[in-house]
């Protein structure tokens, strides 16, 4: 998420809810795909 102090210049920078979601999401799936890539086989 952007820095507060940033979108206080950009505000086309600011996230609305639905971004959000899509990047937590995105986050934890390619968390969880490191993590699964990490395990021995």
């Amino acid at each position: 998420m952007p820095l507060e102090s940033y979108t206080l210049i950009h505000t086309e920078a600011l996230l609305d809810t639905a971004q959000t979601e899509v990047l937590l999401n995105w986050a934890t799936t390619a968390r969880l795909n490191y993590l699964g890539a990490a395990l021995p086989q």
